[in-house]
């Protein structure tokens, strides 16, 4: 006999789900023992941690709505080194966005779960679940090789951004969806609640037409919003997630009915729009290559007339791009341009300058900012260095040509396997597959330019792609 469950209770009276309800709470006796019985900030934490840990514990697939709801916004950090968390020791070194907390969390839990037997992870699932490992995994060890190997006695701080980064990305944005995500159930939940944040980012950039005083060049940008900036303030952070969301949110609404597809198909066409008048080169870039894809699976899956109908209809939704893309060739001529792809391409000289010299195994994981520190040449124009933009520079320097090898061999496995689900899924869930494959596409495209290689923004969305890729069902005619 099972004892009641007073959220339960909660739910039915008020209509509010157990676990919010469970949220609430938590969070209103952390802020009571706090702010009125002036507990120790340490106290709470601890309190806090170790409800949501035993929470989460039953519950994993909280923590994995909260990695995918919280995901994109990398500038809600958690800062833990200032004020009162400065003397406390461990925790005072501790800074990182939301979603890597979130996701310690929830791999914990797991953890928990899976050494309590609550739930029914035997080892060999877990062992299955590690989807594409048998080359990241070897090229994580290359990494490891190149860390000891390291340049400057550095060796510490290379082993270090091996675990905390380039392993961390895979066991909690790419290997935990692939555990959770086993029913169509909770696939379903996390598209719903990616589509619903892909128009919330879309609108949120919009708004800056208003909330950010523009100069000679009109563009949308986040902002700070009450304090925080939850997307930071570059532009290609607003148009990252645009551009991995849009096929998504497009793939939902062509099956949607109603209402709801008037209202998902519009989102989707607004986050288009609002991802090209961010001006950002490699979101034109990675959209352009979506279109392609799109046209090329219509064209192997469908009839001839079928592909003139789409290729019609995309030529219509074209012609209403076309004031934008007259604007995109006016800003590509700005200086504003130009000093920006100087600045790019002699950065990908150093990186190739010192890749020349250690080709094999590169210079160690998490050294690229310093190398390009140390050359004189870069920072007397440039200044102080910024992260790699692009995966190819980042992982050639630091890892060279057999982890870049590697690397590419990963996420060509997932293009691949993401293309043969599209080709062979029932057609009922073909336009979702589809989904999956572009968004894969549009995001690996973007990081070829950008700096959210080994983040929640680009693993998620691979982690989810796979994920889902796996419950579609198949297309009994298919070969």
């Amino acid at each position: 006999m099972y004892s009641p469950n007073f959220l339960s209770a909660i739910a039915i009276r008020t209509g509010v789900r157990p676990s919010c309800a469970f949220l609430v709470l938590l969070l209103g006796g952390a802020a009571f023992l706090f702010g009125v019985w002036q507990i120790s900030p340490i106290l709470v934490l601890a309190v806090v941690a170790f409800l949501s840990l035993a929470y989460l514990v039953r519950n994993l697939e909280v923590g994995l709505y909260a990695l995918i709801a919280s995901g994109f916004f990398l500038g809600l950090q958690v800062d833990f080194t200032t004020g009162t968390w400065r003397t406390v020791p461990f925790i005072s070194g501790l800074n990182a966005p939301l979603v890597e907390f979130i996701g310690l969390v929830s791999l914990f839990a797991l953890s928990v779960a899976w050494l309590i037997r609550l739930r029914p992870f035997s080892t060999h699932l877990l062992v299955k679940k590690l989807w594409g490992f048998r080359f990241y995994g070897t090229f994580l060890l290359v990494a490891l090789v190149s860390a000891v190997t390291v340049f400057d006695g550095i060796t510490g701080e290379s082993l270090r951004y091996v675990l905390r980064i380039m392993f961390f990305a895979y066991a909690a944005f790419f290997w935990f969806p692939l555990v959770i995500i086993r029913e169509r159930y909770t696939l379903d939940v996390v598209v719903r609640i990616w589509c619903w944040v892909g128009i919330g980012i879309a609108l949120f950039g919009l708004s800056s037409l208003f909330m950010v005083s523009q100069g000679e060049i009109i563009r949308l940008v986040p902002y700070n919003f009450l304090g925080y900036a939850p997307l930071g303030y570059n532009h290609n952070l607003l148009a990252e997630p645009l551009v991995a969301l849009t096929p998504l949110v497009a793939a939902v609404a062509y099956h949607s009915k109603g209402r709801k597809r008037t209202v998902l198909m519009s989102g989707a066409i607004l986050m288009a729009i609002v991802a090209l008048l961010t001006l950002s080169r490699a979101a034109w870039l990675a959209m352009i290559v979506q279109v392609a894809v799109f046209v090329w699976c219509l064209w192997r899956t469908h009839t001839g007339k079928v592909v003139s109908d789409m290729a019609r209809k995309v030529g219509m939704v074209g012609l209403f791009l076309v004031p934008i893309l007259a604007y995109m060739v006016y800003f590509l001529q700005t200086s504003i341009v130009a000093s920006s792809t100087s600045a790019r391409y002699a950065a990908t000289e150093v990186a190739w300058f010192y890749t020349l010299r250690e080709p094999v195994i590169g210079y160690g994981p998490g050294t690229y900012q310093k190398l390009l520190a140390d050359t004189y040449a870069y920072t007397v124009d440039f200044g102080e260095p910024l992260e790699a933009h692009g995966f190819l520079q980042k992982v050639l320097l630091e890892d060279g040509v057999v982890g870049l090898i590697l690397f590419g061999l990963f996420l060509i496995a997932i293009l691949v396997f993401l293309s043969q689900k599209e080709r062979t899924a029932h057609p009922l869930d073909r336009p979702l597959a589809l989904g999956f494959f572009l968004m894969v596409v549009g995001i690996i495209v973007f990081e070829l330019f950008n700096t959210s290689y080994f983040q929640s923004v680009m693993w998620l969305p691979l982690g989810v792609a796979v994920a889902g890729a796996h419950l579609l069902r198949r297309d009994s005619s298919v070969a």
